[in-house]
């Protein structure tokens, strides 16, 4: 049997799998923005200056230090 969104069982296909529908709200799927403190942004400004394009192996580790996500300093790059 499957489930549509409306709640009501849609027919049954003979050798069909039960699937059901969720909706999610753009706020479910969207990630809360970053907010970098000073000294955070400090660093990575520094690091910018120093080098557009520094190595994943070192973006990992500024992560590290600065206490973000590998991904938060990678988008950070990106975005600058």
């Amino acid at each position: 049997m499957t489930v549509i969104r409306s709640g009501r069982p849609a027919p049954a296909r003979r050798g069909s799998l039960p699937v059901v529908c969720e909706t999610f709200s753009d706020a479910d799927r969207k990630s809360r923005r970053t907010k970098y403190t000073g000294d955070q942004r400090d660093v990575l400004e520094q690091v910018y200056n120093g080098d557009m394009y520094p190595s994943t192996t070192f973006k990992r580790e500024l992560a590290g230090v600065l206490q973000l996500t590998n991904k938060q300093v990678q988008i950070w790059f990106q975005n600058r």
